[in-house]
């Protein structure tokens, strides 16, 4: 590796050597080094070799203005923008600087010779500077220059079987000193665009102030050079394919950045970052719209299927809530009838990109739309049939699940009926995405009534779910299964739904992970979500959860959720006894209220879950909990349970994230309120819980967590709790001290806060005024 150093320290100067045939073997031995040396050593030498590349690139870049290139001096640049590819994917992060210099000559090469976009009635331009050089650039427009020599027509025939060289060779030809160029233009822009897209890969946070050399953000600037343009007419398919992958590579993961925009016009000189983010999303749209429809992309099927690719991103990170215009309008109306192309791969392609943008627009239900996107759903029906390939019904069957979901209007009717006749013909991968669309029915917010007709579909198919053999279909089935709506369904059989919770009891004993933390966490949320469970079904639930959280990772977090679930539901039965019934305890009720639950046993086994060895997730539903269960378990006849509960309970208050300590501050609260802790053996675990919680009043930094401690010490009005009087003038001078402490807090404090700080400056002067009073 020492030796590939020395190559790039030696070699490097030799890329701005006077001789073109010099710099381009230069540029192939540092081609070679950086696609073979190690990544420390590209990290050494990364700002000195694309500060020499970049420098060699803006030469020719500014010579190629007064003559036409050479095919020597053609194969130099791609050479350079081969070296850039292999270190944008080799190391991470990069320099702005680095970033900026290499944009700015990508903003340049990618549109070299290409021909210009054939758009007609194009508004005027509004004044924008453009570049006169290669090393400066103003915008969309800035960095490009006019033709050469005029170029000579090929008359070789384009092979669909040619190599990438040979294709982009055939497309375009140029002179060169009376002879034809072997490397011509097109391998240039493909070189670039490939060294965009490596860069977007990398590191897309990098390139979003740089957009503007690859995206138009005005319809001012729709006639300029960019990536949209090169995929509309480039003279070469596999450059418009590779301008829309770059694309698509751009927008990837660009959901945070295009939050931001704003869709509103201006008149003024400056445009805000939010407004002309704004435009670009507003012309990505028209744009993509218009190439969908028109006839020069439906010839060329890699072309179109590129573009849809790049809708499905936009669907994913489009801002349409913050966007008045409906954009996706135009694009649904284009798609819609490619959904029955003949082409069973554009007809794909189409689906995917529907329900992408279908889910991203209705996830704003206050956006305006015109068009009515129910006729997507029922284009997506009639991909239903026999006929259709595995992969095209299963991707019907999503577009259809993400109709169910977000759009009211839609009629279930065909799709269920589909459903109920080739049930047991579908194949496991078109299960998985039925699974999905039943998932997508039972959380419908329109009545069930619409639903009821197909109540036994609906439960058969999930039975079919339960027990399929692929276990992303078990997954799915599990999540529909708590799924209240499920619950509300009368079967024809007069049996209940709640049948399938044996189902879910077997799912948590699975032998796949994935679908046994899936089956603990509805369980978890089919005891939340109704009482109609018998207390021997509650008390099979809880034990298999039990047993599971003994599980690994993700197994262990997910039961444990589900078992402190449990215990809140506990918590809630024994709020409505002791109201209904004055009953004070749940211990020695009878078995059908709590069926074989042994409460003791599960306060062992929160106990055991806040353990510092399980992770924050695990730690979190233990002392949880245990807060819930010490509203009403007697720990009289355990009191060895009772000091390693406040042991534990006073140290995780003072340590751990803020979770952790809210949790662990509403269970002290809990504890110092159970009649146990009155008893005379009791009362020494009380002043550690009491000692703790004053203590996090003037620790923490979480106005949460101090509202909970100072919700626990303003419960107490027993003096005995406190141990001495000592105590007491302890507790109530942290209380005081803690008063003084949120008063000078409140002029720093963030507006987010400060209803939070409202509220503990309450707490205190409550805890304070009680405890004033012992």
């Amino acid at each position: 590796m020492q030796g590939h150093d020395s190559v790039f320290q030696v070699v490097l100067p030799f890329l701005l050597d006077q001789s073109t045939q010099i710099r381009l073997q230069a540029a192939n031995c540092i081609l070679h080094c950086s696609s073979s040396t190690s990544s420390s050593v590209l990290k050494t030498r990364l700002n000195s070799t694309i500060t020499t590349v970049t420098r060699t690139l803006s030469h020719l870049s500014s010579t190629s203005q007064f003559s036409s290139p050479t095919s020597q001096t053609l194969k130099l640049v791609s050479t350079c923008f081969r070296i850039l590819t292999a270190l944008f994917s080799r190391v991470s992060p990069l320099p702005p600087d680095v970033v900026s210099v290499s944009v700015a000559q990508l903003g340049t090469w990618s549109y070299h010779r290409a021909a210009r976009a054939s758009v007609g009635n194009v508004a005027p331009d509004r004044g924008r500077p453009l570049s006169t050089a290669g090393g400066g650039f103003g915008g969309v427009m800035g960095g490009f220059f006019p033709p050469g020599s005029p170029k000579k027509k090929s008359g070789r025939s384009l092979s669909r079987s040619s190599s990438r060289s040979s294709l982009a060779g055939s497309s375009e030809s140029e002179n060169d000193d009376g002879g034809e160029s072997r490397h011509t233009s097109t391998q240039v822009r493909l070189d670039a665009l490939t060294c965009l897209r490596s860069l977007a890969v990398n590191d897309p946070k990098a390139l979003y102030p740089h957009w503007n050399y690859f995206l138009a953000d005005s319809p001012y600037l729709r006639a300029g050079k960019s990536l949209l343009s090169l995929v509309e007419s480039d003279p070469s398919l596999s450059v418009r394919v590779k301008a829309a992958q770059a694309l698509e590579a751009l927008l990837a993961h660009s959901k945070s950045y295009l939050a931001i925009a704003e869709d509103r016009p201006t008149k003024a000189s400056f445009t805000s970052l939010s407004t002309r983010i704004g435009e670009i999303v507003a012309e990505l749209h028209v744009k993509l719209a218009v190439l969908i429809s028109s006839a020069s992309t439906k010839i060329h099927a890699d072309v179109l299927l590129a573009i849809f690719r790049v809708v499905q991103v936009l669907g994913d990170n489009a801002p349409y809530g913050r966007m008045k215009r409906p954009l996706a309008e135009p694009l649904c109306r284009a798609i819609l009838p490619l959904l029955e192309s003949e082409d069973a791969k554009v007809s794909l392609a189409a689906c995917t990109s529907a329900a992408s943008i279908l889910d991203a627009v209705h996830s704003y239900p206050t956006t305006p739309q015109a068009f009515d996107f129910t006729d997507l759903a029922g284009a997506g029906v009639s991909l239903l049939s026999a006929d259709a390939s595995e992969e095209l019904q299963s991707q019907s069957w999503s577009l259809l699940a993400v109709a169910a979901k977000r759009l009211d209007g839609f009629d279930l009717a065909d799709a269920l009926d589909h459903l109920r006749s080739h049930l047991s013909a579908s194949t496991t991968l078109v299960q998985e995405s039925q699974m999905l669309f039943i998932s997508s029915v039972l959380q419908r917010a329109s009545p069930a009534n619409d639903i009821q007709p197909y109540s036994s579909t609906l439960t058969q198919i999930l039975r079919v779910g339960l027990h399929s053999s692929r276990a992303p279909v078990r997954i799915l089935a599990c999540g529909a299964l708590a799924s209240p709506r499920l619950l509300e369904l009368d079967l024809e059989s007069g049996e209940s739904p709640l049948h399938l919770v044996v189902e879910g009891i077997r799912l948590a004993d699975d032998e796949d992970g994935a679908v046994r933390a899936s089956a603990c966490r509805a369980l978890g949320l089919l005891v939340k979500s109704t009482f109609k469970l018998a207390a021997d079904e509650f008390s099979a639930i809880v034990e298999v959860l039990s047993r599971r959280c003994s599980d690994s990772e993700p197994v262990k977090s997910s039961a444990s959720w589900s078992l402190a679930n449990c215990c809140d539901v506990l918590t809630t039965k024994f709020v409505i006894l002791l109201i209904n019934y004055g009953v004070g305890s749940l211990t020695g009720l009878s078995p059908s209220l709590t069926g074989t639950l042994n409460v003791g046993d599960l306060l062992r086994q929160a106990l055991s879950l806040s353990s510092p060895e399980n992770s924050e997730k695990a730690q979190t539903n233990g002392l949880r909990a245990i807060g819930c269960l010490l509203h009403f378990y007697q720990l009289s006849n355990d009191f060895s349970l009772l000091t390693c509960i406040t042991e534990r309970l006073s140290r995780s208050v003072q340590e751990g994230p803020v979770k952790l300590r809210w949790n662990a501050a509403a269970a002290c609260a809990n504890a110092l309120t159970s009649s146990a802790i009155l008893l005379p053996s009791s009362l020494p675990s009380s002043v550690p819980l009491i000692l703790s919680l004053s203590s996090v009043l003037l620790d923490s930094p979480n106005f949460k967590v101090r509202i909970q401690a100072a919700t626990g010490l303003a419960g107490l009005s027993n003096v005995a709790l406190f141990g001495t009087r000592e105590n007491v003038e302890l507790v109530l001078a942290r209380v005081g001290e803690a008063r003084r402490k949120v008063d000078g807090e409140e002029e720093g404090a963030p507006a987010k806060e400060m209803i939070h700080l409202q509220q503990l400056r309450t707490k205190l002067d409550r805890c304070f005024s009680s405890l004033s009073e012992l």
